[in-house]
């Protein structure tokens, strides 16, 4: 912690904010690196600034893996618990026309539910205890999300990229694992963004535009080559 430069988190550019779950009120926390730009539905969460160590172990406080954290004489835990991804009020707190426009939304999964293998020790056991929850609460809540951008009026007309990554990953806390992960990580972000790029060239259309949400579908060359490199890494592993 004490090698994180805060201050620099403060005057960066792009609006950053991780959350947490206030144990005393029920209410959820979004704790930013600056005044958050349209505040939503105040009575049900807070808005905190600015990042800080206490608010990043917070935010990391899983229950029964990390101790609670208190700040302001408020205990926190882990945010994802209640909200894995903060898409419920996205749109309201940061697309506000013509002042504060949200033009693009990436998702990056860090996590997927056909990630989970049987475990075979309590160690592997515990691992699963958050990775199944976080990766089928957090697969619902980007479903959920699309629905509502899809649905709801007045139309958002954004873009939403979505960087997948193959499943059968595992999660072994390893260096080579780690290496292994950036390996992919990087590869299927590569073919995410270019996907992105070919959707520039075409002419306007009407949104919200859903990029990459199927690529084994509809960009079979480019998810091979983030299948090939998925292999790659499991050689390496068995080495």
């Amino acid at each position: 912690m004490k090698s994180i430069n805060f201050g620099a988190i403060e005057k960066a550019k792009p609006f950053i904010f991780h959350n947490a779950w206030n144990l005393d009120e029920h209410k959820l926390t979004l704790f930013s690196n600056r005044e958050t730009p349209k505040k939503a539905e105040k009575e049900a969460k807070e808005y905190k600034v600015p990042i800080d160590a206490r608010s990043l172990c917070a935010c990391s406080a899983l229950p029964f893996i990390e101790e609670t954290v208190e700040i302001d004489k408020v205990t926190y835990c882990e945010g994802a618990l209640v909200d894995t991804v903060n898409f419920e009020s996205l749109l309201q707190e940061h697309h506000n026309p013509p002042d504060d426009t949200l033009d693009e939304i990436w998702v990056s999964r860090i996590v997927d539910s056909k990630q989970v293998q049987k475990p075979k020790d309590l160690h592997d056991a515990l691992a699963n205890l958050c990775q199944l929850f976080a990766a089928t609460v957090g697969e619902d809540d980007v479903r959920i999300f699309k629905y509502h951008v899809r649905c709801d009026e007045p139309k958002w007309n954004g873009i939403i990229v979505e960087i997948q990554v193959p499943g059968h990953v595992s999660f072994k806390w390893n260096h080579s694992n780690l290496f292994n992960g950036r390996e992919l990580g990087r590869a299927a972000a590569e073919q995410a963004i270019k996907r992105y790029r070919a959707h520039e060239k075409l002419p306007p259309h009407d949104g919200p535009h859903f990029i990459n949400e199927n690529p084994e579908k509809n960009d079979k060359e480019g998810w091979q080559k983030v299948r090939d490199t998925y292999r790659e890494c499991r050689e390496r592993a068995d080495a």
